[in-house]
């Protein structure tokens, strides 16, 4: 969406108070137009007719330095507006901002794609799995990790608050972590990730888990049975 920008002096600038409020209305109305269209405040003469501009008010903006009579390209009568460039962006300063504001928005949403689905893998991936650490592979995948309580053990929150060794919440011991990932790609997504995993399994059995997965020869054999052909 453009918008028109008007000056709050407008009402009483020395070319507009002694302007007929019909041709102020138009001059607002045909600046709202060129905005849409980033025209750079360019209008035929025939979309002012089609708005409602009368030869009267037209002239009126004209008279008083508003607008400037003009042909386009084709040769047919158009109006400028004066000085628009000192109110208005220009036509490509806002395309210059919308593709800024589409490739933020495109880098939001590919981190969150990224954040969701890293996530998951790791929360589905169990201590026997033998992913291989091709370079298709996305961080997360292949660590080797579970994230689901396990019957067998106390509850991994509640001994994790009991023990001060088992205390550690967020990025620490991540470092810990990162030193055994097998293929070190995606650090950050593997950081967001290590924080989710923290809340259910103690940063210790995370660190065994991977280590253990690391130095598992399925999971080598899987690897190098990845890149055989066929």
């Amino acid at each position: 969406m453009s918008w028109f920008k008007v000056d709050d002096s407008f009402y009483d600038h020395p070319k507009v108070e002694n302007l007929p409020m019909a041709a102020r209305g138009l001059w607002l109305t045909c600046g709202v137009w060129c905005a849409k269209h980033l025209t750079d405040g360019v209008i035929s003469a025939k979309r002012v007719r089609a708005l409602g501009g009368t030869p009267a008010q037209i002239k009126a903006l004209i008279k008083n330095g508003l607008w400037v009579e003009s042909k386009d390209d084709s040769g047919a009568k158009c109006y400028a507006f004066h000085d628009w460039f000192d109110m208005q962006p220009s036509r490509e300063q806002i395309y210059e901002k919308r593709e800024i504001e589409r490739q933020k928005k495109r880098k939001q949403r590919t981190n969150q794609t990224d954040e969701i689905a890293t996530t998951s893998r790791f929360a589905k991936m169990s201590p026997g799995d033998t992913g291989g650490d091709n370079p298709r592979d996305n961080p997360g995948d292949s660590l080797g990790l579970s994230l689901a309580p396990d019957p067998t053990r106390p509850d991994p929150i509640r001994s994790a608050d009991a023990d001060p060794k088992n205390s550690q919440k967020g990025t620490a011991g991540f470092d810990d972590f990162w030193a055994v990932v097998p293929r070190k790609v995606g650090k950050q997504a593997a950081r967001r990730a290590w924080e989710k995993a923290v809340k259910l399994e103690s940063p210790q059995v995370i660190v065994q888990k991977m280590r253990e997965y690391r130095d598992d020869p399925n999971r080598v054999k899987s690897t190098q049975n990845t890149h055989l052909p066929g």
